[in-house]
């Protein structure tokens, strides 16, 4: 899809343009639509809370986020965007409880492959966080070793 690249009269980049590139980051054809640091910096002051409204959720952030406000050293991987952002706290409450309904539903469905490579791999591609993975399996291997376990009869538990 081509990026809109809206300037207005007098050379000034639109409300459009501005959003856009605070959201994805400069055109990689055209560069960006700020002539100076300073002009970038004053529209993430402005527009920064709008671009957060719109896009800054679902475990996403858009790029002036990591320009502007991510912690020092964090750096914007799409495949693995969600996950960092839950394992650093990054995300609000309500945020981080949907990923974790949306991985479980993931989590769960993985447990019907045949391969334990097939579940890493769906694993990748849900991006689920480590902690969650180790978190849901250790209770899954739990609940199988109790299920294995010989129940007691009841005259084994008389003669006790």
């Amino acid at each position: 899809m081509a990026r809109v690249n809206f300037m207005l009269p007098g050379g000034q980049p639109s409300r459009i343009a501005i959003l856009e590139e605070l959201w994805l980051g400069p055109h990689p054809d055209s560069g960006s639509v700020f002539r100076s640091r300073e002009e970038l910096v004053a529209a993430w002051e402005k527009y920064g809370p709008e671009a957060m409204a719109m896009w800054g959720r679902g475990g996403r952030r858009p790029c002036g986020w990591y320009e502007f406000a991510a912690p020092p050293g964090l750096t914007r991987t799409y495949a693995t965007e969600r996950s960092t952002l839950y394992e650093r706290g990054l995300l609000g409450i309500d945020e981080a409880v949907q990923l974790e309904i949306e991985w479980r539903q993931g989590f769960d469905q993985a447990q019907k492959f045949s391969t334990d490579a097939e579940r890493e791999q769906h694993y990748r591609e849900i991006d689920l966080p480590p902690s969650l993975r180790r978190r849901w399996s250790a209770v899954r291997r739990r609940r199988a070793r109790q299920s294995a376990a010989p129940v007691p009869s009841e005259e084994a538990a008389a003669t006790k």
